[in-house]
């Protein structure tokens, strides 16, 4: 829709999952659907049968995947600790809702990895929540880049770098490094007109400096 420049300003309603609404993707949608009246990221798992968190209805630009839905707890462990964190703290998100699956058909081990004795459910996800509840999704756990010392986010440093006027997409990775072990690397798209990639990278590097660390960017 929007290589073509056609717009649909009858559509009303777009919920969005399987993917994190970045701000980026947002503005992207609201110029796309100019009727919009509400924009909603759901956070969710095949294992869940319906969402588990979800921003409210009416806001046009959502912020993280939004409040625990009806009946769903929630839970943020410490991923070295087991121990449950507070607002603003990483954690891995367990959650706890009466639509759960059963299991997983005729892999009752599987399903023990996957749903304790007290019905938590280990989601694979690493997120936080503020001092209002409000969820944030920060990346699968296998998708952390682990660089020195610190787990470094794939999806924070994308959602960053595709907030620059200049970039369409990105992709970050994890490469091999004598020196920090792992280290990001970015793949990007640039907009047409940006520059040449030397003078786009250049640009990017200045941008997410004092914000973050890519060791390179293609």
């Amino acid at each position: 829709m929007m290589r073509k420049g056609k717009k649909l300003p009858s559509v009303r309603k777009i919920s969005v999952a399987g993917t994190v609404l970045t701000e980026a993707f947002a503005e992207q949608i609201g110029a796309a659907f100019e009727g919009l009246r509400s924009m909603r990221n759901v956070y969710s798992l095949a294992e869940s049968c319906g969402a588990v968190c979800a921003t409210p209805y009416g806001e046009l630009k959502p912020k993280g995947v939004g409040f625990p839905a009806p009946m769903v707890e929630l839970k943020f462990l410490d991923l070295d600790t087991g121990k449950k964190v507070g607002p603003m703290q990483y954690g891995e998100v367990y959650f706890r809702s009466p639509s759960v699956m059963k299991g997983y058909y005729k892999n009752p081990e599987l399903t023990r990895e996957f749903i304790d004795s007290e019905g938590w459910c280990k989601s694979g996800d690493i997120a936080y929540y503020d001092e209002d509840g409000r969820v944030y999704f920060v990346d699968r756990i296998k998708d952390m880049i682990k660089c020195l010392d610190q787990q470094v986010s794939s999806f924070e440093l994308e959602s960053l770098l595709q907030s620059h006027g200049s970039i369409v997409d990105a992709a970050v990775i994890g490469v091999q490094d004598i020196k920090f072990g792992d280290a990001p690397a970015a793949f990007v798209v640039a907009k047409k007109g940006a520059g040449t990639p030397t003078e786009v990278a250049a640009k990017l590097k200045t941008f997410i400096a004092g914000k973050s660390r890519v060791l390179s960017i293609f």
